[in-house]
């Protein structure tokens, strides 16, 4: 337990024959603990236990403060939107997230309360054979279940064919007319094995038997492109090794590039790469009280 004054000890200190009231000596020794215990080093050595809370907060404490922020918060401004000591208490997620999306997304909230997002211009840079062929495959079905409801049937993770035993997964389901019935054309991936026709399909979650395979209603597309990647006519750009690269990003905000750069580099930038700043601005107006609309 540590003691919180020495004052009271004071008359053991000193010989029987000192005159406790007169004495100037012993008023000065009264003053000097008491400066000690209210100011001097003895007040902070006291104090230990109550430092190591962090929430403990009293006048006086701003040097401890300052003190706090340059050891845990290095290079990150003072004047935040949150309370530094509760910064603190979460500053070791931010420093493990450090180099990633959730850090910089975290630093714009501290900063000035601001949800970003990012832009990676490696995206769009013009690569050679990058085009994404794909061959459609489906299935041409009735539907075996009348209660069924066809916008919750695409989430089945997996068909199966009873017959075949073929599985596959469905991609999207599409609803047409032929020959004045209602037929059901299932585009399917991953698929295993080959369905066969006139089988019946189930479902792999429910083991419910769902559809059943017209005649010729296994389809197989011509393969063709999903995209204009790769095509010297598409709106890709030649990397520039400077914006246009694969270790570039951008930070839309609606702040400029030069009030948060330096602590972005400080405190979050991923070495190796490089950030650009994309300012939005945001304008809101109020209409509602002066709008009027004229008719013809």
């Amino acid at each position: 337990m540590v003691e919180k004054s020495k004052r009271v000890k004071i008359p053991s200190q000193f010989p029987d024959f000192f005159d406790f009231e007169q004495s100037q000596l012993v008023s000065f020794i009264k003053y000097y603990y008491e400066w000690l215990e209210t100011m001097g080093p003895d007040f902070y050595s006291r104090r230990i236990l109550d430092y190591n809370d962090i929430d403990f907060k009293q006048d006086g404490y701003q040097l401890f403060d300052q003190f706090l922020h340059d050891e845990f918060l290095k290079g990150v401004p003072e004047n935040l939107l949150v309370d530094d000591r509760f910064l603190i208490k979460h500053i070791k997620d931010f420093y493990r997230a450090k180099g990633t999306e959730d850090s910089i997304r975290l630093l714009f909230k501290i900063l000035y309360g601001e949800n970003v997002s990012f832009d990676y211009p490696g995206k769009y840079i013009l690569r050679a054979s990058d085009g994404k062929w794909t061959i459609e495959k489906s299935i041409k079905c009735s539907i075996i279940d009348l209660d069924l409801d066809i916008q919750t049937t695409s989430n089945f993770d997996t068909v199966i064919g009873v017959s075949s035993n073929a599985s596959a997964r469905i991609d999207r389901i599409e609803t047409k007319i032929e020959n004045s019935q209602t037929i059901y054309e299932i585009f399917i991936t991953n698929v295993n094995g080959n369905f066969v026709d006139g089988e019946l399909i189930k479902s792999k979650l429910t083991d419910e038997i769902i559809f059943k395979i017209i005649p010729s209603g296994i389809i197989v597309y011509p393969g063709r492109y999903i995209n204009t990647d790769g095509f010297l006519s598409s709106d890709k750009v030649l990397e520039d090794n400077f914006y246009y690269q694969e270790f570039s990003y951008v930070i839309k905000s609606g702040h400029t590039l030069s009030e948060y750069e330096d602590a972005l580099k400080n405190l979050t930038h991923p070495a190796g790469t490089k950030f650009f700043g994309s300012y939005q601005l945001e304008i809101t107006i109020d209409i509602s009280e002066d709008l009027q609309v004229y008719l013809d």
